[in-house]
């Protein structure tokens, strides 16, 4: 279970706040490159791992 909440956004970037199946508490940031490009970043261990998460694509699901 993830619950997500907007915290913050402007024209390049937008951050969210996402508290983690166990209560943990994440960053996922979405940030527009030079070339348009879309990235997304997350502070969980996951991310450092794989580069790929379950709150990033929880944060694509709801608001992208």
């Amino acid at each position: 279970r993830e619950k997500a909440q907007r915290a913050s956004e402007d024209t390049e970037s937008k951050t969210w706040s996402v508290i983690g199946s166990k209560g943990d508490e994440y960053t996922v940031t979405r940030r527009v490159g030079d070339s348009r490009q879309i990235f997304f970043s997350c502070t969980c261990a996951g991310y450092g791992w794989r580069g790929k998460c379950k709150h990033i694509e929880g944060i694509k699901n709801k608001h992208v």
